[in-house]
């Protein structure tokens, strides 16, 4: 974000302006300044009145976005569930909230991963992007390892260590319902972005999406006020490739898949429990389903 000008200087003469009338041959008349200046003032038009409008409609996209979760954003990073750091009672390294502070500056060659790569082990990053940067990522870098949008918004990246990153984006729009996007990371392999749309929200999200989730594995979700869930599951613990599901409120549900690498059926039975818990466990058929089949990564509320 380039700074904006700030060293305007006025006119400054003695006495009063001095003006030539020129005589144009289609008998109009034109009047040349010859005013003796002290100093020469700066002119302020149409370029810089447009760059300083944007700047402040940039302001207040933040203003409403803190006012939309009503903490400062520093103060309400938002993880898995729509949680924050201190609903989780989590204490990270680090909440990085400026993105010099971890040597980076967006530009025209900046990709997703430089940022990946610059956050340290155990910390959290929560930056605003404005429209310039929010454009730079999301043209960069491949189909996986874009930003999703190229409106501005709000980037918090969860990086516990290098094989265990959660990524989110929030789009800001004046007046509009926030777009929320999420994926997460195993090492550099990027899973595919999921959108949350208007009427959805976020209910769950899994702390460790590379980890193996056995048949004890509880799943509680931040909230009962759904009607319907979207369930997003990756194949394994060692694959990117996803995939979803949805079950009505109170209802168990069964997952099944083929592997790709032996076209084995794989299965995974999830169990309602309550309204905001869910149990898994493997479904067997003929041969033992192992713990890293069909992990849960998201579960999406839904309100019709």
């Amino acid at each position: 974000m380039e700074p904006l000008k700030t060293d305007y200087k006025n006119y400054s003469f003695f006495g009063n302006k001095k003006f030539n009338v020129i005589n144009n041959d289609d008998g109009s008349v034109s009047f040349e300044d010859v005013t003796e200046y002290s100093v020469i003032g700066d002119e302020f038009g149409a370029d810089d009145l447009n760059a300083t409008n944007q700047r402040v409609n940039e302001m207040n996209i933040i203003k409403d976005y803190n006012q939309f979760t009503n903490k400062p954003s520093v103060n309400n990073v938002i993880l898995e569930g729509n949680k924050t750091l201190d609903d989780l009672g989590i204490q990270p390294k680090q909440i990085i909230t400026n993105l010099s502070n971890i040597g980076i500056t967006v530009s025209s060659s900046t990709v997703l991963s430089d940022i990946l790569s610059a956050v340290p082990n155990n910390s959290v990053l929560n930056v605003y992007l404005n429209n310039e940067q929010a454009e730079f990522l999301y043209n960069n870098a491949d189909i996986f390892g874009n930003l999703p949008s190229d409106k501005a918004g709000v980037l918090t990246i969860q990086k516990w260590e290098t094989a265990n990153i959660t990524i989110r984006y929030e789009t800001i729009y004046l007046y509009k319902d926030p777009t929320i996007y999420y994926t997460t990371c195993i090492g550099t392999e990027f899973r595919q972005w999921s959108v949350v749309s208007h009427g959805e929200k976020v209910l769950w999200s899994n702390p460790n999406p590379s980890g193996l989730v056995d048949g004890t594995y509880v799943i509680n979700l931040s909230s009962s006020d759904y009607d319907e869930l979207r369930w997003i599951f990756t194949y394994s613990n060692t694959t990117d490739n996803q995939f979803s599901t949805n079950c009505l409120k109170g209802q168990n549900i069964m997952v099944v898949t083929i592997g790709y690498n032996n076209a084995n059926l794989i299965r995974r039975i999830i169990d309602y429990v309550s309204p905001t818990q869910y149990k898994c466990r493997n479904a067997r058929y003929g041969v033992s389903d192992s713990a890293e089949h069909i992990i849960p990564i998201a579960v999406i509320g839904i309100k019709r």
